[in-house]
């Protein structure tokens, strides 16, 4: 029997809300989503609702057709809990990535885009919200490894590819505009989240290879020996202070207020550059579709694993990675990347197809098709 809250607002046509997380813009799978949606003339027909932390930054949407909502917390902003309320009694779907919003009525449909695949384990800490009735798959490898993770059964999963992977095949980003000048090479370095503010959480080191200001001069001279553009995107909580402070000429640090500043999203960043470096950031995964090279710095990999854990098995990353566990090996993988050199791009590609359905740029047209195919 259908709730009486539901046949009411149907029967009157209320129910025509789409409420979508939006974190300051920065939450890619959603965003991509939104403005397809748009591109669509989805607006005509539902009212959207855009949920953040950051009001501000998306005010350049906001209309009579789009409102912009402050996130209520766990702990507090009750106004903002109770604004919300009325979107979600008149909410035909709700979609988000990473901090889920609990639906009200049995018939809205909560589809979780999520935020990555797991490379750690996020088991003991995030997990689907039991009202989530889909959640977005990035190939049928992580069918088992995300239903366990996450606690969600396997029939809930659906596997489109992720939206915000279709920009890494279509960005038009120039990084010379971006930073002022040109460089030989740019290499972006994503390290996970491991300390907030020097107190342990993962692990007891900031970031592998570089935690002293001595590491980061060293690998700033290997950079501008072959004339390259290292950025660093360590995670908001991670305290760099005084890394940041020798202001290096080829080693940077970029946040997520550079995207937004420049209006352009992460992936479409990613994609202009020339390889990535990590650790165990599900990162990784996407930016094997730019079939560029990739290295790990795996300096902390023990304590990692016996504090928090892996989701998968860690030799499949090994396997299609260079391997940095010193300063000195910095030296050896800036010299291949500008002289061209790749042997593990055919194990990078093996490992592409295992964790990417698809490669063809077209994610985000797949998950709108569905979805509209839902809400009929």
């Amino acid at each position: 029997m259908k709730n009486p809250v539901t046949m009411l607002f149907g029967s009157l046509g209320l129910l025509n809300r789409i409420i979508i997380e939006a974190d300051r813009g920065t939450k890619e799978n959603t965003q991509a989503v939104f403005q397809e949606m748009l591109s669509r003339g989805w607006d005509s027909k539902y009212r959207f609702v855009l949920v953040t932390e950051e009001p501000k930054a998306l005010l350049k949407w906001k209309s009579n057709r789009i409102s912009i909502y402050r996130r209520p917390t766990y702990h507090g902003r009750k106004w903002s809990h109770l604004r919300l309320l009325w979107p979600k009694y008149h909410a035909a779907m709700i979609i988000d990535e990473n901090l889920q919003i609990r639906k009200k009525l049995p018939e809205t449909v909560h589809v979780l885009l999520t935020h990555g695949s797991p490379v750690k384990s996020v088991h003991s800490y995030y997990r689907c919200s039991p009202d989530t009735d889909y959640m977005l798959n990035q190939s049928p490898f992580w069918e088992q490894i995300n239903s366990y993770e996450l606690d969600i059964p396997q029939d809930r999963l659906v596997t489109f590819g992720f939206p915000r992977n279709d920009s890494l095949y279509s960005s038009n980003v120039r990084l010379e505009e971006l930073f002022g000048k040109a460089y030989q090479k740019v290499i972006v370095w994503y390290p996970t989240f491991r300390q907030r503010k020097g107190k342990d959480r993962h692990s007891n080191i900031p970031i592998p290879v570089l935690h002293s200001e001595e590491a980061a001069r060293k690998i700033n001279a290997y950079a501008s020996k072959y004339n390259i553009l290292l950025l660093i995107k360590p995670h908001p909580a991670q305290d760099l202070s005084r890394i940041v402070a020798l202001d290096l000429d080829h080693l940077k640090f970029i946040y997520d207020d550079f995207f937004i500043e420049h209006g352009i999203t992460a992936h479409e960043f990613l994609a202009k550059t020339d390889a990535l470096i990590t650790d165990y950031s599900s990162i990784v995964f996407d930016y094997l579709l730019t079939e560029k090279p990739i290295a790990l710095t795996w300096e902390d990999y023990d304590e990692y694993k016996e504090k928090v854990g892996f989701a998968i098995d860690m030799d499949i990353l090994r396997s299609c990675s260079t391997m940095l566990n010193s300063i000195d090996d910095f030296d050896g993988f800036f010299r291949d990347i500008v002289e061209g050199n790749d042997p593990l791009r055919t194990k990078r590609e093996e490992v592409m197809h295992l964790t990417n359905q698809f490669t063809d740029g077209n994610s985000t047209k797949r998950v709108v098709d569905w979805l509209e195919t839902l809400l009929k």
